[in-house]
C-alpha cells in the first residue's frame, strides 16, 4: 500500500509543467501534474485508458472534435490511443491515472522528451512544438522520481507540522 498527501506534493515550476510519478507499476501509472497558468502539455496519445482528475485550478483539454473545460473537482476519461493536449487556464494540479502498458514499446527516436525543447516552444505564445515531433512522451513526464521522506523533511524544519498519515 502506498499513501501520498497530494497537497504537500503540488509544486509549480515557472519554466515547465511539473510531473511527479507517484506510482509506476505494470499496467498502471499515477502522475501528479502541476501547471502554471499558460503552460501546456503537447499533444500525445497513451496506450491505455487515461483518467484526469482536476485537484486545483482550471485546464482546457483538447481531445476529439472540441475542447473540454476541466475545473477543480471534475474528472474526465480519455479512450485508449486518443490524441490529446492540455493547456492550463489557471495554476492547476491534475492527478492522471493511466491503465494499460507502462513499458516502452516505442524506440527512443519516437518519444518526446520535453526537456529538449526550450520553454517558448512548449508555451502557447511560443508557437508550439515542431510538426515533426511524434506524439509519444517520455523523459520527466513518465520517469520523474518521487522525493523520499528524508529528502523532504529537512525542507519542513521550522515550519508548521504536516501529517504524513
Amino acid at each position: 500500500m502506498q499513501k501520498h498527501n497530494l497537497n504537500v506534493l503540488i509544486e509549480y515550476d515557472d519554466e515547465r509543467f511539473n510531473p511527479k510519478v507517484l506510482m509506476n507499476e505494470p499496467g498502471y501509472r499515477m502522475v501528479l501534474l502541476s501547471l502554471r497558468s499558460g503552460q501546456l502539455i503537447p499533444e500525445h496519445a497513451s496506450k491505455g485508458m487515461v483518467t484526469i482528475h482536476a485537484i486545483l485550478g482550471h485546464v482546457t483539454l483538447f481531445a476529439g472534435s472540441f475542447p473540454h473545460e476541466l475545473y477543480a473537482g471534475e474528472v474526465l476519461c480519455i479512450e485508449n490511443g486518443e490524441p490529446h493536449r492540455i493547456e492550463a487556464i489557471e495554476d492547476s494540479a491534475l492527478l492522471v491515472l493511466s491503465t494499460g502498458s507502462t513499458d516502452s514499446s516505442t524506440t527512443h527516436s519516437e518519444e518526446l522528451d520535453l526537456l529538449q525543447f526550450p520553454r517558448p516552444q512548449r508555451h502557447p505564445r511560443g508557437g508550439g512544438l515542431p510538426s515533426s515531433v511524434s506524439p509519444h512522451m517520455s523523459g520527466s513526464y513518465t520517469d520523474a522520481p518521487l522525493p523520499t521522506t528524508t529528502q523532504v523533511e529537512p525542507l519542513w524544519e521550522g515550519r508548521a507540522s504536516h501529517d504524513n498519515g
